[in-house]
């Protein structure tokens, strides 16, 4: 506001004023510009990214404007992984003020980890065509919280394994959805551990009488009949009867020819 005074005076030396004010509004906002969203991957390990950016300073037609952040984190912060709006705000000295906003995105680009026990081994359980086996079930870990790990695939630790070989996956997820698999194998032999005579089989030989040439044996077995070992041949020989193991197929002789 400005005052304007105007004075007459008469040759006698009288006067008279009068005044009036001219007031100017400053009707014109301050202005800001802010940065264009930004979108980081988060920093190794982390689950956050630290980001860097301008800070943007308003202008104003008068003096005086002053800029301040009013929300977010700042330049040079750890931004955790999702989306923080960064927002600033310039005063002028009339009370008028503009504001602008950005975002920052922090992406979750880390995989899951997840590391299985080495794959195991076991013969069967005596009498058994499976063996009960346990073992320290894998738990997977991620950068950020939240991971969840299950499994997805086989029997679980504890479980009654069938002789031959089951497949168990574990699968950590992580909350942005990316995943990993891992596989333990368990492998079993045919009820028990396999002999050089019969490869991948066990067998057992018993004396059925003297004899001086080969003799067909019927091969049978607790795990039922197996496939392409019907018979097989052997020959016996007076005071020798050997056991590969006490757990092996029974093998009943024909009658000496």
């Amino acid at each position: 506001m400005t005052t304007e005074t105007y004075t007459v005076a008469d040759a006698a030396g009288l006067s008279a004023s009068c005044s009036f004010t001219v007031t100017v509004t400053d009707a014109q906002n301050p202005t800001i510009t802010c940065p264009a969203d930004i979108t980081r991957n988060n920093d190794a390990g982390q689950c956050s990214a630290v980001v860097s950016y301008n800070a943007p300073t308003g202008a104003d037609n008068c003096p005086g404007a002053t800029t301040a952040q009013t929300a977010g984190l700042g330049s040079g912060a750890a931004f955790p992984v999702g989306m923080t709006t960064e927002t600033y705000t310039v005063a002028d000295a009339a009370g008028l003020s503009a504001s602008c906003s950005f975002t920052v995105t922090v992406t979750d680009a880390q995989n899951p980890t997840i590391s299985c026990p080495a794959d195991i081994t076991r013969n069967n359980d005596a009498g058994q065509c499976s063996a009960v086996v346990s073992y320290n079930a894998p738990t997977g870990a991620d950068n950020c919280p939240g991971a969840t790990t299950a499994q997805t695939a086989g029997l679980g630790s504890g479980a009654a394994f069938p002789v031959g070989m089951t497949t168990e996956t574990y699968t950590v997820a992580d909350a942005a959805g990316s995943f990993r698999q891992l596989f333990l194998h368990r492998n079993g032999h045919r009820c028990a551990k396999p002999n050089h005579h019969l490869p991948g089989r066990h067998y057992q030989e018993q004396r059925c009488g003297p004899m001086q040439r080969s003799s067909v044996l019927q091969r049978s077995n607790r795990c039922g009949q197996l496939p392409g070992a019907t018979t097989v041949r052997t020959t016996a020989f007076p005071g020798r009867n050997h056991s590969a193991d006490s757990n092996g197929p029974a093998l009943g002789c024909a009658a000496a020819q």
